[in-house]
């Protein structure tokens, strides 16, 4: 249920819960929900996105490789679990976006699944999928560093 006027819950848009207070969506998910103070927003899109303010954190899932290609190192992945992880110890319920919500933002919070409930990146993709159908697990994007 809204809070005001233009204040919106985020179980008014089309994100989804994957863990407690750890949700998947897209950026019109994030945009609706960008004016309530109770969420954090990390946005994994490339390109910053214009008209979030406050509570929001802009961390890029993927880079390029040497050879051009969209890589998601290990290691960005790894700095997105744990500010997830440090906006969960302040209060935050977390949402994390990137455009449709089918790929960047899914492979993130798959990532999160992984680190934190110690499961094979596989499981967590699963246990994503679950949760949000619209999932398209993009391993090939995982690399070390």
């Amino acid at each position: 249920m809204s809070n005001g006027a233009n204040i919106k819950d985020i179980e008014e848009t089309d994100a989804n819960e994957v863990m407690p207070n750890v949700w998947v969506g897209s950026g019109s998910d994030a945009y609706e929900v960008k004016d309530n103070p109770k969420y954090h927003l990390i946005c994994v899109l490339e390109q910053k996105p214009v008209g979030f303010l406050k509570n929001f954190s802009w961390l890029p899932v993927l880079s390029k490789d040497e050879e051009g290609f969209d890589v998601a190192r290990m290691e960005s992945l790894d700095v997105i679990s744990s500010e997830i992880d440090k906006l969960l110890a302040r209060g935050f319920i977390v949402v994390v976006f990137c455009g449709a919500g089918m790929e960047r933002s899914p492979l993130a919070v798959a990532w999160y699944v992984h680190k934190t409930v110690g499961i094979n990146i596989e499981d967590a993709y699963c246990w994503v999928k679950k949760h949000r159908r619209i999932t398209t697990p993009r391993m090939e994007w995982i690399k070390e560093d």
